[in-house]
């Protein structure tokens, strides 16, 4: 159960956070014009013998990071309180349409501003009277972007004027899911069921393995790659009792100690390794003596195998059918 809330609460937060992030990567950050061409005797809305300056306009989007409200460094496990938290902060996911404001200006005689500006992209000029200081003849069009703004959302935990009930799910609406008040009440939930501790697989009994899940299907395919599932009760003990011993005394000698209290003492070239497996499990040297054991476990395997082929066990399985052979013989006789 501790688990399930946990996971859920997870869950819905990186859909929150990918909601987050994506309405901020996709912002519009700059809009810039470029390529500027001038044509004449265009049309626009019924209106003809136009001059007309077009340029291409690029639109790039937000690349950087998120701020966080607190200082570099804050947010960390002993600044958080989480006793004390009744609420949560979020940017409101919201599909705000994004502003622009586009300005046409317009001096002097059209038919004389016939040459594109270099300094001024969707302007047209006067040849060689650009655009940087007082002209006669000139237009343009700009396109500037308008600021994206945020809006935050408070959600609370719990329902209003209470402190233990948590906030109610919407029953009409679609898609509660994704909805803030879904998040916070997953996040009362789990404050609720109290502190979440977590009992790795070799800290638990010996007998507790057997109801783990998929735990016994996992050692089988181990053993026996492809082969069918044993159904019976004492095949499945035998399997769980060849990796793990029969005993709580033993499971813990054999597998508990061994990854928790016994050093590796384990060189692979020039490297050693003198951390027990719970400590080395999760850092980067762990790939490294993984590769180690399933490089020795390969190696046996193919020792074993060249051994059955070889001559003295064929000989030996040879003796073996011909003394069935005789004993069969002589039973006929």
């Amino acid at each position: 159960v501790a688990d399930a809330r946990v996971s859920t609460a997870l869950r819905l937060a990186k859909q929150q956070e990918a909601a987050m992030l994506t309405l901020h990567r996709s912002a519009l950050k700059q809009a810039t014009l470029s390529g500027t061409a001038h044509t004449t005797r265009e049309t626009l809305n019924s209106i003809g013998t136009m001059t007309k300056c077009e340029s291409d306009v690029k639109a790039t989007h937000q690349t950087d990071n998120c701020s966080l409200e607190d200082g570099t460094g804050q947010a960390k496990a002993a600044n958080i309180k989480h006793t004390q938290h009744k609420k949560i902060r979020l940017v409101k996911i919201n599909t705000a349409a994004t502003v622009m404001k586009v300005a046409a200006y317009c001096k002097g005689n059209k038919e004389s501003a016939s040459t594109r500006s270099a300094n001024q992209h969707g302007g047209c000029v006067e040849n060689s009277n650009d655009f940087g200081q007082e002209r006669t003849n000139a237009m343009a069009a700009t396109l500037e972007l308008q600021a994206h703004a945020y809006t935050t959302v408070e959600v609370p935990y719990n329902k209003p004027n209470s402190q233990n009930d948590c906030s109610e799910i919407s029953k009409t609406e679609g898609y509660t899911e994704y909805q803030p008040t879904t998040l916070g009440r997953a996040l009362c939930e789990l404050r609720k069921g109290g502190k979440v501790t977590y009992n790795p697989l070799h800290r638990q009994t010996r007998t507790g393995l057997n109801s783990v899940s998929g735990l016994f299907e996992a050692l089988v395919e181990l053993a026996s790659p492809g082969s069918k599932l044993p159904s019976d009760s004492s095949a499945k003990k035998k399997v769980f009792d060849t990796y793990f011993g029969s005993a709580n005394l033993e499971f813990t000698k054999k597998i508990t100690e061994a990854i928790e209290k016994n050093p590796l003492n384990l060189k692979v070239g020039e490297t050693t390794f003198d951390k027990t497996i719970f400590e080395t499990a999760g850092t980067e040297d762990a790939a490294t003596v993984l590769t180690y054991f399933q490089g020795k476990q390969l190696i046996a395997s193919r020792e074993k195998a060249a051994a059955t082929s070889s001559p003295e066990v064929r000989k030996e399985l040879s003796d073996k059918c011909q003394a069935i052979t005789e004993r069969e013989k002589c039973k006929k006789e």
